[in-house]
């Protein structure tokens, strides 16, 4: 989380920023997920999309909020 707050990868507006604004009550579009495979048979789910509001609600939800996400891609099925 720090590198968000200091903005490392320069993302316009900034983490901070949209956190600003998330704390103030303003809507936020849910964040996209991809499943991808976890090597065991099974899944987890990855960032796929908008890594400023990800990291912006995280600043403003310390508690661990959970955040409005949908699934964006699913990781293809195994064959056999």
């Amino acid at each position: 989380m720090d590198a968000a707050r200091r903005n490392a990868a320069d993302l316009i507006p900034s983490p901070q920023i949209v956190s600003e604004g998330i704390s103030i009550g303003h809507m936020v579009q849910p964040v996209g997920l991809r499943e991808v495979p976890d090597g065991r048979g099974g899944h987890r789910y990855a960032l796929a999309d908008n890594e400023r509001l990800y990291w912006g609600w995280r600043m403003a939800h310390e508690d661990g909020t959970p955040m409005p996400a949908y699934v964006k891609h699913v990781a293809p099925q195994a064959k056999g």
